[in-house]
């Protein structure tokens, strides 16, 4: 029996989805027909490719090498595409990438402004906290991965991406207002709403406080920004946050910037791939794009006229 494309896509299937029935119903197949497949590997190798763990179905040491070998060649299968539709003059082919949550407040204009001049291209976008993140990033899953603090791991490489800035904010409203300006110190003993712990941002954050040798006065510790910008705008308390992820709250009066020395601080976004994944020219068009487009990442670079 021939080895088969679509036998590797279903055993890599099964290690994305770590379940035959879920990775039956990814691929619009039936649940007998992904055993039966497994099973052919199997009897190809003459070795246990899967094994059941805690009620998942996870891929033994033999069945990650054989999907790590699946994976590379599907990334090859990708890039001679590209290849083939450059050559034709036509930037084709798929874009998938993945971010942390705070990252969705300016990755998705990048993303926008690049299909427009790119309409071929197909793009994928995943938000999630940064241990799924990294998860995907140890799998493979993605082309690019975009977060503001890389893993500190030799298998993956992190290039200069985008700089964010930091800022202190609060409620409009907000009796800090008052003042012309203050040092970080003087706010320790305010109300502050944080990031949950293993966050991006709140590792920034912590790194900042420890630098200046301060231990704030934590009253929430929130999983999403999101939360964090509602809780500010009803006057919990104050915080430290991406100022791309604030800028329609500044537009509309609910949030202010308050005028802390030292800040705003520099907040710098990587790019994060492994070591040994050849950048497919979807990528290296996105990445150059990048380089010569940062500006459309702000909110007022892409906002039509008329808009509030």
């Amino acid at each position: 029996m021939r080895l088969s494309l679509h036998q590797l896509n279903v055993l890599l299937s099964i290690k994305q989805k770590m379940s035959i029935s879920l990775a039956a119903k990814a691929l619009h197949m039936t649940q007998p027909a992904v055993s039966n497949i497994v099973k052919q590997l199997e009897d190809l190798y003459q070795t246990k490719l899967t094994m059941r763990v805690n009620r998942q179905t996870q891929l033994t040491a033999a069945g990650l090498i054989l999907s790590e070998t699946a994976a590379k060649i599907q990334h090859l299968l990708r890039e001679a595409d590209d290849k083939i539709k450059a050559d034709e003059n036509l930037l084709n082919g798929k874009l998938s990438v993945a971010v942390v949550s705070t990252a969705k407040y300016f990755v998705p204009r990048l993303l926008a402004a690049f299909k427009r001049q790119h309409p071929s291209i197909r793009t994928h976008l995943t938000v999630d906290n940064r241990r799924n993140i990294l998860n995907r990033l140890k799998q493979d899953l993605d082309d690019i991965v975009i977060m503001s603090q890389p893993p500190n791991d030799k298998r993956f490489i992190a290039q200069d991406f985008y700089d964010d800035k930091l800022v202190v904010a609060v409620s409009a409203t907000s009796k800090l207002n008052r003042k012309k300006t203050y040092s970080i110190s003087e706010l320790i003993n305010e109300d502050w709403l944080m990031r949950e712990s293993g966050s991006g941002t709140r590792m920034a954050i912590e790194k900042l406080f420890k630098a200046e040798k301060i231990t704030p006065n934590i009253i929430s510790e929130v999983s999403n920004n999101e939360s964090i910008k509602q809780l500010m705008i009803a006057g919990m308390g104050i915080s430290i946050v991406s100022l791309q992820s604030i800028e329609l709250e500044l537009d509309n009066n609910l949030l202010t910037i308050l005028p802390v020395k030292g800040f705003p601080k520099k907040h710098a976004w990587y790019m994060v791939k492994k070591q040994n994944n050849n950048a497919n020219i979807t990528v290296e068009a996105f990445d150059e794009f990048v380089d010569t487009h940062s500006d459309l990442a702000h909110f007022h670079s892409w906002k039509p006229k008329g808009a509030l």
